[in-house]
């Protein structure tokens, strides 16, 4: 709960960082010291250091728009509400419906995709090494099946089959990574709840 109230303190908090830096951010990269000034202000947080030194905001399309400002940030919203639009006109097609394999191989990109964005409004995943390489993945693929789906010759059968066997298991690898890294990361943050409600109580 403490984290919870913590990260909407900072949403709260960034925006005014965002009114300083309007349209170019404070650049790519420079958020954590960028953020300094505004970590505990207005809003006062209070968990260790946290409140001093935050190195991500836990929600990257909105950290985007702080570090790149409304046009670096506006121009990623509109590449992939692009994408996305892209993606939900040849699934919803009735040309496409007959396809076969791309037409699969599309909604499964495009679905992996959706859950990359999602989890990306509640966490940092494009500034995690594996997670990032993952999303720009799946992205390119994506963009592949938009591309070739109304070329019946572009994908064959068998490119298909092999393109989606390496597709998933470059995703079980990842996942895995993933997996790993996240467990590490809750026993982590338990240990730190732990240690701040130790803090607050003494």
């Amino acid at each position: 709960r403490v984290l919870f109230r913590s990260r909407f303190s900072w949403y709260k908090n960034a925006y005014a960082m965002l009114q300083a830096n309007p349209f170019t951010g404070v650049g790519y990269g420079a958020f954590k010291k960028g953020f300094v000034p505004y970590a505990s202000n207005p809003n006062i947080v209070t968990i260790l250091k946290e409140d001093v030194y935050v190195a991500q905001l836990h929600n990257d399309p909105y950290q985007n728009f702080l570090e790149l400002g409304i046009i670096g940030g506006g121009l990623i919203i509109l590449i992939f509400s692009y994408i996305v639009f892209r993606c939900i006109s040849i699934l919803s097609s009735a040309q496409v419906k007959n396809k076969g394999s791309p037409n699969y191989l599309l909604l499964g990109t495009f679905l992996a995709l959706i859950a990359s964005i999602t989890h990306s409004f509640v966490d940092f995943p494009m500034h995690l090494p594996s997670s990032a390489a993952l999303f720009w993945f799946v992205t390119g693929l994506t963009i592949l099946f938009i591309n070739n789906t109304f070329d019946s010759n572009a994908i064959k059968l068998k490119q298909s089959f092999l393109t989606g066997s390496i597709s998933i298991f470059i995703f079980a690898i990842f996942s895995w990574h993933n997996f790993d890294l996240y467990k590490r990361y809750l026993d982590a943050s338990k240990l730190t709840y732990k240690a701040t409600v130790s803090i607050i109580k003494e």
